[in-house]
Parts: C-alpha cells; sequence; structure tokens
C-alpha cells in the first residue's frame, strides 16, 4: 500500500513538473508576455497560479493539471474551473493534462477555459493573447487504455451496445449478453464513460455518442489475418448456395459476410466476390467446396473468426445466415475493391437509422 502511495504522488510530482514546463514553454513563445507562478494547493487536485503580464495589464491563469484528458473527467474539471473564473473576473483557467483530444478540446471552449497538453495542442484567449495550436499526435497513442478499450473481450461489449443503441441496459444483463464476466464488464463501462460514449442513471447504461464510438472502433482494427483468400468458375450465388449446404450439412457456424451480405441488405452493391465467416477447418471446406488458393485474382474469403461475436444478431435470409448490418459495415470498411463505397452504403441505410 505505502508502495503505491509513493508512486501515485511520484506520478503526480512528475506530470506536474512536465506541465509547468510545457506552460512556459507555451507562454515564452509570445515575446510581448512575462510571467511568474506561485504554488497554490487547493481542495482538489494540483490547481496553481500563474500571473502573466501583458502591455495591456496583468492576468492570473488559474490552472488545473490532470493525469487524465478523457472527455468526462475535463469536462468536470473545465466546469469547476469555469465557476472559479466568475467569480474572479481577472482569473482565466487553464486545463493541463498529457493529451488533449479534439473532443476534449471542443468541451474546454465551450465552458470558456483554456487548454494545454505536452504534445503541443493549446489554446488560450485573454485580454490581448491568443495561442491556439492544433494537429499534434497524442504520443501515447498505444496507451493502456486504448488498447483495452478493443480487446476481444471489450469488443463484445461495445457489439452489444452498437447492435441495440437505444436500449438501457443493466450491466449484468448487458455482461449476459455479450458473454463477458461482471467485472470486464464494469471496467468496460468505465472506460466508455470517461469517453462520454454512454451515460449511467439508475435506469442504466446507455450509448449516447454510437457514431464516435464506431469511429474509434474501425480506427482500431487490426489488419485481418484468418482472411483466406480463393478462386472459383462458379458465380458467387452458386457458391454461396454450395457454402450454406455443407455447413447446414455438416453443423459447421457460418454467415455471409463483406459483399454477399451487402447484396441482402443494399441490393445496389456490386460485386462477384462471395464471403463468409467459417469456425471449420478452412482448409477442407475450401477442399469440399472445389475451391483454388490464390494470390491474386480472388473471387472467395473465408475468414475464420476469432470467438464467435461476429455472429452476433445474425440474421436469416432466403435461408441463409447473414451477419448483422454493423459486422457488414466492420468487414468492408478499408477492404478493396469497392470495400469503402459498400460500406458506407450500409452504414447510411441500415446502421446509422438505428441511431
Amino acid at each position: 500500500m505505502l508502495k503505491q502511495v509513493i508512486t501515485m504522488k511520484l506520478t503526480e510530482r512528475t506530470m506536474e513538473r512536465k506541465a509547468k514546463l510545457a506552460l512556459e514553454a507555451c507562454l515564452g513563445k509570445v515575446p510581448f508576455l512575462s510571467f511568474k507562478s506561485r504554488m497554490k494547493w487547493m481542495a482538489k487536485g494540483n490547481n496553481f497560479l500563474v500571473k502573466v503580464k501583458t502591455p495591456s495589464g496583468s492576468r492570473d491563469l488559474l490552472v488545473a493539471i490532470k493525469n487524465n484528458g478523457q472527455p468526462r473527467i475535463i469536462r468536470s474539471v473545465a466546469v469547476e474551473l469555469a465557476r472559479a473564473c466568475r467569480e474572479k473576473n481577472s482569473t482565466y483557467g487553464l486545463v493541463v493534462a498529457p493529451y488533449i483530444s479534439p473532443e476534449t478540446a471542443e468541451i474546454c471552449v465551450e465552458e470558456g477555459v483554456g487548454y494545454l497538453d505536452l504534445a503541443g495542442n493549446c489554446r488560450m484567449s485573454f485580454k490581448d493573447v491568443y495561442i491556439e495550436q492544433s494537429g499534434k499526435p497524442n504520443p501515447s497513442v498505444l496507451r493502456r487504455e486504448q488498447r483495452s478499450l478493443f480487446s476481444e473481450k471489450a469488443i463484445r461489449v461495445l457489439r452489444v451496445l452498437l447492435e441495440q443503441p437505444q436500449k438501457k441496459w443493466l450491466l449484468i444483463e448487458l455482461a449476459k449478453a455479450a458473454k463477458v464476466s461482471l467485472g470486464q464488464a464494469f471496467n468496460v463501462k468505465k472506460l466508455l464513460l470517461d469517453k462520454e460514449f454512454i451515460v449511467v442513471n439508475k435506469t442504466g447504461v446507455t450509448l449516447v455518442n454510437p457514431e464516435q464510438l464506431l469511429i474509434e472502433w474501425t480506427g482500431a482494427q487490426v489488419p485481418r489475418k484468418n482472411w483466406f483468400e480463393y478462386f472459383t468458375l462458379k458465380s458467387s450465388a452458386e457458391l454461396e448456395a454450395d457454402l450454406v449446404k455443407l455447413c447446414s450439412k455438416k453443423n459447421i457456424p457460418y454467415a455471409l459476410m463483406g459483399f454477399s451480405a451487402a447484396l441482402r441488405y443494399a441490393p445496389a452493391v456490386r460485386s462477384h466476390r462471395a464471403m463468409a465467416y467459417v469456425s471449420g477447418d478452412i482448409n477442407k471446406i475450401a477442399q469440399a467446396l472445389g475451391l483454388k488458393k490464390v494470390a491474386s485474382g480472388a473471387n472467395v474469403v473465408l475468414a475464420q473468426p476469432v470467438g464467435d461475436g461476429v455472429f452476433y444478431r445474425s440474421q436469416d435470409i432466403d435461408k441463409m445466415k447473414i451477419v448483422s448490418p454493423l459486422q457488414t459495415y466492420l468487414d468492408l470498411i478499408g477492404f478493396r475493391g469497392r470495400g469503402e463505397e459498400a460500406a458506407h452504403m450500409i452504414l447510411e441505410r441500415k446502421v446509422r437509422p438505428t441511431w
């Protein structure tokens, strides 16, 4: 316990030191400014005052340093700073965090406070001073919480929320639907709450920002590893029918996906490529279907899913199992050969209307 407390204090001190250096570097770029700081420990967190002198007078900056720049956390800090600054007209609030995302920056602007991060993004507007810099990437983009939000178990929870975006979930029901433990569901809930993707109240957990969550999910997708490409002389319709017949006979879990699924949801999609998830032995299935493995010119894709998440809320269409519109979008976004076009068609026609 003592070691943990010491570690936490050292982390806070390190962040405080880096924040002060970043602020000095930022203000130091403005030739007509002079400033000095004095520590002032407040009841909540590490806040300190910086007195800035400009040609037209002086201004106190009330600076709040946070180790986490997630929207939910910064919103609370920004509201408190704005309230404190309204009580003292000569004070300007400033939030400093390791990284301020565009979403978090917007929150600060809405509350009328400035922001600065260790990557160099900033915005300050007071007296005759206006400083703004954006576009600096997060130096810790692979931080643990980001990886955790899109881990295999966490994605199960995200999938359930995005498939039923209007539903209010009790945590125990959400865990059961996602086939994860209650503890895992709680951890994902906390990550989503910090990023303001959900709201939590007495009635349960509700998704409130599905589009941004989907954008971040697609951005975090890893390269497709268990996708195998083949060639067949059969038409895509013939191959799909043979695949369904084989999987049904052998009791192999399957679902048409990608272009094969998109054709069922949006007939305007055009493709001669057959695509499916199959949980059995890919090589044996391909051999039974008479498929030839090729490096180019493929017109069949068989994918072996990691877990059964891709089958969640699959639909029966024309006596065939079809992955959900959400999974269809995820499969096609970034896929070559008009995959992006088909993905956005599914998004607009099937996914977005559920939000």
